[in-house]
């Protein structure tokens, strides 16, 4: 589904919770901040492990552990809380490493007026590029099959019955860890045959920099797609755009094999493509004019002999694959003294990034690469943005 969001929202339907823990370098402060910025102006309920001290202040009631839990103990300690002291409809449930756009509250009430009850899992306000590479997207939220493939548990919303249900759930029972929240619940959701949703642009990404309180390592897949600190609920590069996708040798495609997304940054740009399909020439279009990318290589593989691949493509002494590079940037970016950086962040992984200036547009690019399991994911940067 898609549709355009409007920035203002009633979030009195939602119950809130942040859980949080000592860090290197704390971040649970601008947490809060950024949840009033977005439009969430209920109490805030802050569940911290011993130490980590966060600051009182209006609407923020803090719970503190008497000892230590864990990541996945003290989000369920604030789950139960939520169900049995609250009387909102809907519940959200936050990490305390985010940051988030002036327009999620409003967006977040949309999904709870539009989304259906019945089989909702939860919905993310983060999207990761690792949960929808491969995917067609739009604007708007994005039902996205549920399974312990899914990552990131910076902040999901459950209606009442669906948090109650996960809790209840033999995934959930079974689940002996200190960590992997992203994975119990969206395990959980899909024994419960519910769904996930993740929007487009994503509405919030980590603002610890990396820097996990549990150890965690962040890998390119954990970037989000097409976030914007000033993004309220309609991106101006999408629509000038207009419907983003690949157009196969300039021809477009009803059912497109992958997508080229504006990253709502003028400078930047997300491709993806079904790892077996991503030769041939990709057409992206942006406010400039059309990028037009075209690719070769040995790696083709049709549908029959893709899930014999797939091993091989699993194996860590897979050796580097070579292929070919040619980029035809628009007019306008070959009249300036712009360079366009294009690397592998999913599915690939380029040796070293691939670099056009303005004396080698029309140069074909030989680099070599590791091939992983998963989609083809390419960011392509234009340096200076114009």
């Amino acid at each position: 589904m898609s549709s355009r969001i409007g920035v203002s929202a009633n979030t009195s339907e939602v119950a809130i919770a942040v859980i949080s823990a000592p860090r290197p370098q704390r971040t649970v402060e601008t947490t809060l901040k950024e949840l009033r910025r977005a439009g969430f102006s209920q109490t805030i309920h802050v569940f911290e492990e011993p130490e980590t001290n966060v600051a009182s202040a209006p609407g923020i009631m803090i719970h503190t552990n008497a000892t230590r839990l864990g990541l996945w103990p003290n989000w369920q300690s604030a789950a139960y809380f939520l169900l049995q002291t609250t009387n909102e409809p809907f519940l959200l449930i936050c990490e305390d490493d985010l940051q988030l756009c002036p327009g999620a509250a409003a967006a977040l009430r949309q999904a709870c007026s539009t989304l259906d009850k019945r089989y909702w899992g939860y919905v993310s306000l983060y999207s990761p590029q690792h949960n929808l590479a491969g995917r067609i997207v739009r604007t708007g939220w994005q039902d996205v099959p549920a399974g312990p493939h899914l990552w990131g548990a910076l902040a999901y919303c459950f209606t009442r019955e669906s948090l109650a249900a996960i809790l209840q759930s033999r995934t959930v029972r079974l689940h002996t860890r200190n960590d992997g929240t992203d994975y119990v619940v969206s395990q959980a959701v899909q024994e419960l045959g519910r769904r996930c949703y993740f929007h487009v642009p994503s509405l919030c990404q980590h603002a610890g920099g990396g820097i996990s309180s549990v150890g965690h390592v962040v890998r390119s897949g954990h970037m989000a797609i097409g976030f914007s600190p000033q993004y309220t609920g309609e991106s101006k590069l999408l629509r000038d755009a207009g419907s983003p996708g690949i157009h196969r040798n300039g021809a477009p495609t009803v059912t497109p094999t992958g997508c080229a997304t504006p990253t709502l940054w003028p400078n930047r740009y997300l491709l993806t493509a079904p790892f077996g399909h991503a030769n041939g020439t990709w057409r992206l279009q942006s406010v400039y004019g059309d990028y037009v990318l075209d690719f070769s290589s040995e790696l083709v593989c049709t549908s029959s002999d893709l899930s014999r691949a797939l091993p091989e493509w699993r194996s860590a002494a897979v050796r580097p694959t070579a292929g070919d590079w040619r980029l035809q940037p628009p007019a306008v970016l070959r009249r300036t003294p712009a360079q366009l950086t294009l690397w592998g962040v999913g599915g690939v992984q380029f040796e070293e990034p691939i670099v056009w200036e303005a004396s080698t547009w029309s140069e074909t690019r030989p680099t070599r690469f590791v091939p992983h399991y998963g989609d083809v994911s390419l960011v392509l940067t234009v340096n200076p943005a114009i």
